[in-house]
């Protein structure tokens, strides 16, 4: 398993914040998923067929799977992560959804076939014409730096027949629920540490901007979960704040993102001297090698003509 889907399914793993992202995504934000409701469910889809003595299986892993309670009612929550677009994803999650109400189908017909209660059409289907399946929703967290431009419906994969007017009210739309989050506007929406975690995902790719975003709400980073801490140091592709993790545990034994990010500055500051000693080294030797020393002379005191000896000499 990649490091960046294994530290965001076990952020998710946590029911409350499973369940702010439902309603925040869903719901705009009314907790209609309560947190208690959360249920865990076997994320292992496995499709058993057999005739005689020939049986074959086949398994697909989702990410997570989950039962909520929504308006009384039973729901199926799959959640996938992705870093990566993926071109085909109405089709994989059509068939995750197939692959479970197949399932609950054949569990049906089973229990049918010990009370022998079916006849007729009914024992055909191997299902009650009262029967009822639990609906499943299906929700991917996009968690890359590209904006998504895959497919968000079936439709979308038809191609100029799903163009036409007679024909688009006809064909299969089965769209797709995709939070982006590094563009997600709604972050309010959220009210677990989720909310943090979209804003500072949408601000590392400007330095500046994640300095300040991070400062301005220091009595959140000063004290972030273990799990938190991970999953912004691996979205962020940042090997230093990994590095620096050791050093950012607080005496609450939280993690301190303020002291990293202050460490992982410092940290940059001190490559960026020694890169930057190295490289008027390397040109003083290039310049007396050339016979040069005038030259070497005067960059010591004139910046501007020392970058336009960098320069000649590719440094």
């Amino acid at each position: 398993m990649q490091p960046q889907n294994a530290v965001s399914i076990e952020f998710f793993k946590n029911p409350k914040r499973f369940a702010d992202l439902l309603n925040g995504y869903f719901f705009n934000g009314a907790e209609v998923v309560h947190w208690e409701s959360v249920q865990e469910r076997d994320p292992v889809l496995q499709k058993i067929k057999g005739k005689g003595t020939k049986v074959s299986t086949k398994a697909n892993v989702v990410d997570l799977f989950r039962n909520v309670e929504i308006d009384g009612c039973r729901i199926g929550v799959f959640l996938q992560n992705q870093t990566q677009i993926h071109y085909a994803m109405p089709i994989r999650a059509m068939n995750e959804e197939a692959e479970e109400y197949y399932s609950q189908w054949k569990e049906l017909e089973r229990k049918h076939r010990e009370k022998k209660d079916l006849k007729g059409a009914e024992f055909l289907s191997g299902m009650g014409r009262n029967d009822r399946i639990n609906p499943l929703l299906i929700l991917i967290v996009y968690f890359g730096e590209k904006k998504w431009d895959a497919a968000e419906s079936a439709q979308n994969l038809f191609g100029k027949v799903a163009e036409s007017e007679k024909m688009r009210g006809i064909l299969t739309k089965y769209p797709i629920h995709i939070l982006d989050m590094r563009r997600f506007e709604n972050i309010n929406n959220f009210h677990t540490d989720l909310k943090w975690v979209i804003g500072f995902l949408q601000k590392a790719q400007n330095k500046d901007e994640l300095q300040k975003y991070v400062t301005e709400n220091k009595n959140v980073f000063e004290n972030l979960a273990e799990d938190t801490y991970n999953l912004l140091a691996i979205m962020a592709k940042s090997p230093i704040l990994e590095t620096l993790k050791d050093d950012a545990k607080n005496a609450e034994g939280g993690w301190n993102m303020c002291k990293a990010l202050d460490d992982m500055v410092r940290d940059g500051e001190r490559r960026g001297e020694r890169r930057g000693k190295n490289q008027i080294n390397q040109l003083n030797r290039l310049l007396l090698a050339d016979n040069r020393q005038d030259e070497l002379l005067r960059s010591v005191s004139d910046r501007k003509f020392q970058q336009k000896l960098l320069q000649e000499y590719a440094l």
